[in-house]
C-alpha cells in the first residue's frame, strides 16, 4: 500500500482528539451512575477494605472471610487511594483502573511514533488512542474496581517492549545492547506484575515472545534477545514470593481455590461460574472469543481485520508478505496482528468465556485499524473519518452509560453510595460496633469501613453485651418479620432501636433486600437485655 502522508493539521486533531477523548471517558465513567454493585466488585472493594482495616497484605479476606480469588496487585494499588480519599469514595476504590487506562492511553500515543516509524506518526499515535478508548470493552473497564485494565496495561507496555526488541535490526553495538536490556528488563517486569495482577492471565505475554521469535525474526534462535537466563527468574521472584506466602499462610486456599477453582474449574467449566454446557463449552462456544472481538470492537474490528489481509498478502513476482516490504514498521504491525490473534485463541480454549478477557487485544487492535485508516485511499481522501467515528462512538458510549439499559434498577448504585455516605456521617458523629443483617452481596460494607458481614451470631453477641451499636438491616420478603420485631418477639431482646438513614427500595433479586435501614441500637433495660 503507498505511503499516504496526513497533514500536520490533521495529525494535531488526532493527537489533541485523544486528549479529548481521555478526559471525556473519565468524566462519563467517573460522574455517571455509580456501577460498583456490577462484576464481582464489591468482592475486590472488599479486599482493599480488609487490608486497610486489618492489613492482611499478602492474602485479605472477603466479607465472609474467604480468601481473595486473584493476586493482590490491584488491591495494594487502591489502599493508597482509598486512605487518601476516605472510605466511602467509589473513585478510591477504582483508582488503579482509572490510572491504567491513562497509561495506556499515553503508551498508545507514543508507541505508534516509536514502533510505526512513518511519515504521520503524530496521526497514528493520536488516532490508536482515540480507537482503543471509544471501544465499548475498554470504556466499561475503565471505571471497575476490578482487575482488567491493570492487567490490560500490564500486557500492552509489555507487548510494546517484546515488539520493539523483535523489530530492532541488530542488537550489535553498544547502544543497541544497552537499549535490548532496559526493553527486555520492561518486558518481565510486565510479565511478572501481570501475574501478580491475574495470575496465568499474563501468558500470552510470553507466548507471544516465543511465536514473535520465529514469525518476525524468523528464526527460534532469536529468543535470546528477551534475555531468558535473568528474566524469567525475576518475573517468576516477583509472583512466586507473593504464592509462598501464600502457601505459609494457608496451603489450602492454594490448591484448592486459586489452581481448583480459579483456573482448572474455569478452563474446564466445571466451576461456581460455570456455563450451564458445563465443560462442553470449551467446543460449543469456540467461537465467543472471535465473535466478542468483532461485536465489541466494532466498528474498528474492521480496519484491524483488513490491515492483516493487506500485511499478509503475497506480492505478486516475489511472493513476499507485504510487512516485509515495510521495514521496521511492518515488523511491529505484524507483531500486532500476532497478540490479537494470540490473545483471542488462548481464551478460546476455555470453558469459561467473557468479553472483558480479551481487552489486552484492543491495544494492539487500535494501531492495526489506525494504520489502515491513514494508508488506504478512503483514509487519504477522508482524513476525518477516523476521529468522527470515535466521537460518534464515544456519544453513544454515553448514552448507553447514562441509561443503564442492563442494569436492574437505574440508580441502584448511586443509592447505595448515597446511603453509605449518610451512614457514615451518622457512625463518623458516633463510634460504635457494626453488625450487618440481611444486607444482600453489594459493597456497601467496604464504602462505610466495615470488612465481616455478621449476621444473626454476630446481632446477638452485640445485643447480648448491652452495648450501644449500629445496625445495617436488611427489609427483605423473608424472613417475614422485620428486624426490630424478631430481636423482640422471636429473640426476646430488650432493645431500642431509632432508624437513622434508609436507601428507599431496591429491585428485588436473589443478591439484595427490598431496602437497608440503619438503626442506632441501644439497650432498654437490664444490661443483659434478656427476659
Amino acid at each position: 500500500m503507498a505511503e499516504r502522508p496526513v497533514s500536520r493539521g490533521w495529525s494535531r486533531v488526532c493527537v489533541w482528539g485523544s486528549v479529548v477523548a481521555l478526559a471525556w471517558v473519565l468524566a462519563v465513567r467517573v460522574l455517571g451512575p455509580s456501577d460498583a454493585w456490577d462484576q464481582t466488585q464489591p468482592r475486590t472493594m472488599s479486599y482493599t477494605t480488609d487490608i486497610v482495616l486489618n492489613g492482611r497484605w499478602l492474602l485479605p479476606r472477603d466479607r465472609a472471610g474467604v480468601g481473595a480469588t486473584k493476586p493482590p496487585l490491584y488491591n495494594w494499588l487502591a489502599v493508597p487511594a482509598v486512605r487518601w480519599l476516605g472510605r466511602t469514595s467509589e473513585l478510591a476504590h477504582k483508582t488503579p483502573s482509572v490510572i491504567a487506562l491513562c497509561l495506556c492511553w499515553l503508551i498508545l500515543l507514543r508507541a505508534g511514533p516509536r514502533l510505526i516509524s512513518t511519515g504521520d506518526d503524530l496521526a497514528l499515535g493520536g488516532l490508536a488512542a482515540m480507537i482503543f478508548l471509544s471501544s465499548y470493552t475498554i470504556f466499561k473497564i475503565a471505571y471497575l474496581a476490578r482487575p482488567d485494565m491493570l492487567l490490560t496495561l500490564w500486557l500492552l507496555a509489555g507487548w510494546v517492549a517484546a515488539t520493539a526488541l523483535l523489530a530492532d535490526a541488530s542488537h550489535g553495538d553498544d547502544a543497541s545492547a544497552g537499549r535490548a536490556r532496559k526493553l527486555a528488563l520492561a518486558f518481565w517486569l510486565c510479565v511478572g506484575l501481570g501475574a501478580l495482577t491475574k495470575g496465568p492471565a499474563v501468558l500470552p505475554l510470553l507466548i507471544y515472545g516465543v511465536v514473535g521469535a520465529r514469525l518476525i525474526r524468523g528464526r527460534w534462535r532469536e529468543l535470546r534477545v528477551f534475555q531468558w537466563a535473568w528474566g524469567l527468574p525475576l518475573a517468576t521472584l516477583l509472583v512466586g514470593g507473593w504464592l509462598a506466602a501464600v502457601w505459609r499462610i494457608e496451603p489450602g486456599h492454594l490448591s484448592e481455590q486459586l489452581w481448583g477453582q480459579e483456573i482448572v474449574a474455569r478452563v474446564t467449566g466445571t466451576g461456581p461460574e460455570r456455563d450451564a454446557a458445563g465443560p462442553w463449552a470449551l467446543l460449543t462456544h469456540l467461537p465467543y472469543m472471535a465473535w466478542y472481538y468483532l461485536s465489541r470492537f466494532e466498528p474498528w474490528c474492521v480496519g484491524s481485520v483488513l490491515a492483516m489481509v493487506i500485511l499478509w498478502r503475497r506480492e505478486r513476482g516475489t511472493g513476499q508478505r507485504r510487512w516485509r516490504g515495510l521495514g521496521r514498521p511492518g515488523a511491529a504491525l505484524h507483531g500486532a496482528a500476532l497478540f490479537v490473534i494470540i490473545v483471542i485463541v488462548f481464551y478460546t480454549l476455555s470453558a469459561g468465556k467473557r468479553a472483558d478477557y480479551i481487552a489486552a487485544a484492543y491495544g494492539p487492535g487500535a494501531l492495526l485499524a489506525a494504520w489502515w485508516l491513514l494508508r488506504s485511499p478512503m483514509g487519504a481522501r477522508a482524513p476525518w473519518l477516523g476521529p468522527t467515528c470515535a466521537g460518534l462512538m464515544l456519544a453513544g458510549l454515553t448514552l448507553h452509560n447514562h441509561l443503564r439499559p442492563s442494569s436492574p434498577h437505574r440508580g441502584l448504585g448511586d443509592a447505595i453510595n448515597a446511603f453509605a455516605r449518610e451512614a457514615d456521617r451518622c457512625i463518623t458523629a458516633d463510634p460504635a460496633p457494626m453488625v450487618f443483617w440481611a444486607t444482600g452481596d453489594t459493597h456497601l460494607q467496604s464504602l462505610v469501613g466495615a470488612h465481616q458481614v455478621g449476621g444473626h451470631r454476630a446481632l446477638a453477641d452485640l445485643c447480648r453485651a448491652g452495648r450501644p451499636f449500629w445496625l445495617f438491616a436488611g427489609q427483605a420478603v423473608k424472613p417475614p418479620m422485620p428486624v426490630d420485631r424478631w430481636l423482640r418477639e422471636d429473640q426476646g431482646f430488650v432493645l431500642e432501636l431509632r432508624e437513622m438513614a434508609r436507601t428507599g427500595e431496591f429491585p428485588r433479586t436473589t443478591s439484595w433486600p427490598v431496602e437497608i435501614v440503619l438503626y442506632r441500637v441501644e439497650p432498654a433495660g437490664d444490661p443483659s437485655n434478656r427476659p
